[in-house]
């Protein structure tokens, strides 16, 4: 998983899914997002966590980097929707 690969997918307002290890109950989860519009800016500082909107669920969520298994980049057209 390169991080900086995910960062400027979402940089460049592209949906994507993150599938990932839920922290809590240790199952893989996935979702359909793109990066929060009023944290655009953001994105440059330095975190464990990667911040998303999700479009499945209309919620903002955070995601610990270490918990990511994959991901796919569906462009800016929404074709993982």
């Amino acid at each position: 998983m390169n991080k900086d690969e995910i960062l400027e997918a979402l940089r460049l307002d592209n949906i994507l899914r993150i599938n990932f290890t839920s922290l809590v109950s240790g199952e893989e989860r996935s979702c359909v997002c793109k990066q929060p519009w009023k944290l655009r800016h953001q994105y440059r500082w330095t975190t464990d966590k990667l911040i998303i909107w999700r479009l499945d669920e209309e919620c903002i969520e955070d995601i610990e980097w270490r918990s990511i298994t994959s991901w796919e980049n569906g462009g800016k057209s929404g074709s993982l929707l």
